[in-house]
C-alpha cells in the first residue's frame, strides 16, 4: 500500500521523481499494490500505472471528502482542487487502470449533508470509478488545534461550534453517525453498481 501513512505524491514529489522508479520495482516483479493520494500529480504516471495493471492487479485510489470547494480551500488548500482529482480518475479509467475513490474526511456538518454526499458519489461514477471508501474525520489533538482554527476561519460560527463540542473530548463522532454516513454513500454508490472496498479487493486474486 503506498501513500497509506502519508501522500505519496506531495509536492516534493514533483522535484524528487521518486514514484517512477518504484512504479516500475513494482510492475518488474509483479507485485499488486494500491495507491492512494489526494494529488492530481499521480496522471505525472499514468503510462506507468497501466503498464502495471497489465501484469498484475492494482487500485489507485483518490483522496476526496467534498466537492464544495470552499471546503477544500479551507481544509486542504494544498491539495489539488476537487475536479482535479475526478479528472484524475477519469484519466485512469482511461488508461486502463482500476481507479477508486477514499471518500475522506467526510467532515461533520461541513459536508456530510446526504443531497453533497449523493452528488460527491455520483461524480465519483460518472468519473469511472470502481469502488469507494467511506470514512468519517477522526481528529489527533494536535490537528484538533489546527481544524477548529480554520473553522473559525472558513464555517459559520454555529457550525464552528458544533464542531468544537463534537470533539472536545473525543477524536471522532459518534458509532451511530458513523454507521449513517458511511450506510449512506454504500447505498448510493451501490445505486451505481459500485461495490464496497472489501468487496472489489476480495474479487481480486492478489490484492487480498
Amino acid at each position: 500500500m503506498l501513500g497509506a501513512s502519508t501522500d505519496c505524491y506531495q509536492r516534493a514529489e514533483g522535484r524528487y521523481r521518486l514514484m517512477p522508479a518504484i512504479l516500475r520495482a513494482l510492475t518488474d516483479h509483479r507485485v499488486p499494490f494500491t495507491t492512494t493520494t489526494k494529488s492530481a500529480l499521480l496522471r505525472r504516471d499514468t503510462d506507468l500505472y497501466a503498464e502495471a495493471a497489465r501484469v498484475t492487479d492494482v487500485l489507485v485510489m483518490t483522496s476526496l471528502g467534498s466537492l464544495d470547494e470552499r471546503v477544500w480551500h479551507a481544509f486542504e488548500p494544498a491539495a489539488s482542487p476537487p475536479r482535479a482529482r475526478l479528472d484524475t480518475i477519469r484519466a485512469l479509467r482511461e488508461a486502463g487502470v482500476p481507479a477508486g475513490v477514499l471518500i475522506a474526511p467526510v467532515i461533520p456538518h461541513a459536508a456530510d449533508r446526504p443531497e453533497a454526499l449523493d452528488a460527491l458519489v455520483d461524480a465519483c461514477a460518472e468519473a469511472g470509478a470502481v469502488t469507494v471508501f467511506p470514512d468519517v474525520m477522526r481528529l489527533s489533538p494536535g490537528a484538533r488545534t489546527w481544524f477548529l482554527t480554520q473553522t473559525t476561519r472558513a464555517l459559520p460560527p454555529h457550525l464552528h461550534r458544533r464542531l468544537a463540542a463534537d470533539f472536545a473530548t473525543r477524536p471522532s463522532m459518534p458509532q451511530q453517525y458513523i454507521r449513517q454516513v458511511t450506510d449512506h454513500i454504500h447505498t448510493r454508490a451501490a445505486h451505481h453498481g459500485m461495490p464496497r472496498w472489501q468487496d472489489y479487493l476480495s474479487s481480486l486474486r492478489t490484492l487480498t
